[in-house]
């Protein structure tokens, strides 16, 4: 083992954020019934705090389905009002969700996402926020001399971890090798990276571990809490560690897993694909062991290797998704490409082979309305002449800076009774409200923020979004290329807010399931790379030269412009998604 001659500080912890709250709608199937109802297992806020050189960063990883800007706005103005002391803002503070689908929703300011909850919950919200403030507190609190280590692994090829959900729109990214269905296993990026965290006395403090894979071992079926497969891998990995260090804190993290899915097969009597047995817990269990136990090995391989020389950088910035140049770098050399207001397409709806959506028949019934609807309104306004260019191949269903769905501005005309669908029912009575057609603010974010910190020679950048593994693939390639002084870059998904899927423009021009809920439109990832090009410029200055433009910046919402949209539960599941 090789170290460097000065240390970093680090301190680790774990705070219990389990938000039970019976009857609340879970987030990310988008099911009606997927409501709390019991606890299979508690959700975690954990963090690390790294301290150089009066330098410092705040890396947290909380056991839901979402990173919020809501969450992110009150942790930071929290910390500012109560503790300022600790001397952390929005540039030296990263929040990342592992994206369970197990955990009570109600925690985003923005309409859409609360939709299928239904509403604005509060109470969870701050559950969530308290556990993230509490655990960065103590973290700091905890700090002690340490070495880092950097490690990457390949999980081997027989392991059933984790498998491309939408191989097609895979295998049309050029630079990919092409695979078929029965080899989607290798259509990924198989790597774990990880962070290993030894203190002076080379004891194992925590680790900081990055693998992507969706967190949907349990289903929709299910109406309990639980922390799935990221959850259970952290736990596990804790608890051995424990003879060593009782302390020891295990955060896994995300990486680029919005085309990558722990389910592959479809048993007898299912719909949907499961993991490898037809018991979810099980199957939490199976991923989750495969996951610490390559965790593991980094901890071993940790103490073969050079620590990490000690160096602390970061930057982050606001960007404005819906009106965002795209650098001809990223596009073949074509100029004028940009941005537009976020949309999701017909085949959002649709879901995916492990979380089936609204069945094909409807689809079709509603791609004609819709198709029919947007030509009418493309001739009648400019506005929509200038979204189609961004949009391009995507049938819009719904129109989140407009608040039209299907092309339609009053939800509650529409000849659907609210006995067919709850969350249509839900629309209906917002739009009564007038809560949806031409809102202040649109249903989902505009303004996100990117990130980017530096530790040692390593680099984490995150995003706001679920990317495709090509999309996290270029946006590493871009990074590792263009950096000053880095080894190698990690790249972290749901990080600092949400705002659906980014994929490729190759991938989205098919319109399935990641496409059509890719929201800004065909250039978003490379608006997304343009962004991370800004930052590493300012990254390159020196500190006091760097730029902040601290005019764009997310809405903050006021308790008055939520009142009417506060959780109340669904009365029935629907006829149309009942099972």
């Amino acid at each position: 083992m090789k170290l460097f001659a000065s240390m970093y500080l680090v301190g680790f912890s774990k705070k219990d954020i389990t938000a039970f709250l019976k009857g609340i709608g879970m987030m990310g199937w988008c099911k009606p019934g997927n409501v709390v109802e019991d606890v299979e297992s508690n959700l975690f806020a954990r963090a690390v705090v790294i301290e150089y050189n009066h330098q410092k960063v705040a890396i947290v990883v909380t056991e839901t389905a979402t990173m919020t800007l809501a969450m992110r706005q009150m942790v930071l103005k929290k910390l500012k009002k109560s503790y300022s002391y600790l001397g952390f803002d929005e540039k030296n503070i990263m929040l990342m969700a592992t994206h369970t689908h197990s955990s009570p929703g109600g925690n985003s300011h923005y309409l859409l996402y609360n939709l299928t909850i239904p509403g604005y919950c509060k109470e969870v919200t701050e559950t969530y926020v308290n556990g993230i403030i509490e655990a960065i507190i103590e973290a700091d609190k905890n700090k002690e001399k340490a070495f880092i280590y950097y490690g990457k692994s390949e999980f081997e090829p027989h392991m059933n971890v984790a498998f491309n959900r939408a191989i097609e729109a895979w295998n049309q990214n050029p630079e990919n090798e092409k695979f078929d269905e029965m080899h989607r296993h290798l259509a990924l990026d198989r790597n774990a990276y990880q962070l290993t965290f030894l203190n002076e006395q080379l004891v194992p403090l925590g680790i900081l571990n990055f693998f992507a894979v969706h967190t949907t071992t349990v289903h929709s079926d299910k109406r309990t809490i639980s922390s799935d497969n990221k959850g259970y891998a952290a736990n596990q990995l804790e608890n051995l560690m424990r003879i060593q260090n009782p302390h020891f804190v295990a955060i896994f993290a995300q990486g680029a897993a919005g085309d990558v899915s722990p389910n592959f097969v479809i048993h007898k009597g299912e719909k949907e694909k499961r993991g490898e047995t037809n018991d979810d817990y099980i199957n939490r269990k199976i991923n989750g062991t495969y996951q610490m136990e390559k965790a593991q090995q980094l901890i071993y391989y940790a103490k073969s290797t050079v620590s990490l020389p000690c160096e602390l950088d970061y930057v982050l910035d606001y960007f404005d998704m819906t009106q965002s140049q795209v650098d001809p770098e990223f596009v073949e050399g074509m100029e004028g490409l940009i941005t537009g207001d976020p949309c999701f397409g017909i085949f959002f709806v649709g879901g995916t082979a492990e979380g089936l959506g609204i069945p094909p028949f409807w689809i079709r019934l509603l791609s004609n309305f819709v198709s029919k609807r947007n030509q009418k309104l493309l001739k009648r306004n400019p506005y929509y002449e200038n979204l189609s260019k961004a949009q391009v191949e995507k049938v819009i269903l719904i129109n989140c800076r407009k608040g039209e769905f299907a092309g339609t501005k009053a939800i509650h005309k529409l000849p659907i009774p609210d006995f067919v669908d709850p969350f249509i029912a839900e629309l209906r009575r917002l739009s009564v409200l007038g809560e949806i057609y031409e809102p202040s603010q649109p249903l989902v974010p505009d303004i996100l923020p990117f990130q980017i910190i530096k530790i040692g020679n390593i680099a984490i950048a995150a995003a706001p979004t679920e990317l495709t593994t090509t999309s996290g693939l270029r946006i590493q390639k871009q990074i590792k290329n263009s950096l000053k002084g880095i080894k190698d870059v990690i790249v972290a998904g749901y990080a600092n807010a949400y705002a659906s899927y980014t994929a490729t423009p190759e991938e989205y021009a098919l319109q399935h399931y990641e496409g059509s809920s890719t929201l800004y439109g065909k250039y978003t990832l490379p608006a997304i790379q343009t962004h991370f090009k800004s930052l590493i410029h300012e990254l390159h200055k020196e500190k006091s030269e760097r730029n902040h433009d601290v005019s764009i910046k997310p809405h903050e919402f006021s308790e008055d412009e939520l009142k009417n949209r506060l959780f109340k539960p669904f009365e029935s599941a629907g006829i149309l998604r009942a099972k």
